[in-house]
This record gives C-alpha cells, sequence and structure tokens, in this order.
C-alpha cells in the first residue's frame, strides 16, 4: 500500500482542531463577519455585530486565535481582529477534495 499521499497523524490532529473550534454557532458567527468585514474589527464591534456580550466574544476570538483561524493586532489599548484566510482556504480544500480511494 502506498502511503506517500496520506497526510500524518500530526496534520490530521491539526485538521481535527481546526474543525472542532469552528463547532459552535457563536465562533461561526464570528468568523462570518470578520470574513464579510473589509476592515479589522475590535472584538467590541464584534459584540456588537453579532449579538454576544463582549465577554463571549472575547472568549470565542480567544479560542479562535489559539488554533490560528484569526489575527490579533494590538494598537494602543485595542485589539483588532482579521480571519486568516490562508488556513481557512485549506479548510475549504479539504472539504472539497476527493475522498481518497481506499481500493487495493
Amino acid at each position: 500500500m502506498d502511503t506517500t499521499d496520506s497526510p500524518t497523524e500530526g496534520l490530521l490532529d491539526r485538521q481535527a482542531t481546526l474543525f472542532q473550534a469552528l463547532g459552535t454557532t457563536r465562533k461561526l458567527t464570528l468568523l462570518g463577519i470578520l470574513l464579510q468585514a473589509e476592515e479589522a474589527l475590535t472584538s467590541s464591534s464584534l459584540a456588537t455585530l453579532s449579538g454576544l456580550t463582549e465577554p463571549q466574544t472575547s472568549w470565542n476570538l480567544t479560542k479562535l486565535r489559539e488554533v490560528g483561524l484569526v489575527h490579533r493586532a494590538t494598537q494602543g489599548r485595542y485589539s483588532f481582529y482579521t480571519p486568516n484566510r490562508e488556513v481557512l482556504s485549506t479548510l475549504a480544500d479539504l472539504l472539497t477534495q476527493e475522498p481518497p480511494n481506499n481500493e487495493s
């Protein structure tokens, strides 16, 4: 069996972590807002746009940032968030790939 095209276990773990991070409507909502935004947004702006409280928004943004789905840039006392389009593109590619052919 040729395993040169199969992902390593570490890569699969990384992919699973990314998909798990998207496992709540709150995180998907925040990410959707960021993807549609024309500029970086503060957590306060995201809270207003999403209808979440600021603590809920901050917690969910932290989780998205920890796995690399969003970027944070700090300017003074404000943090601005943008989607990590490279990682999101990789996830989209995974969803559109043909499943491997396991026929022998």
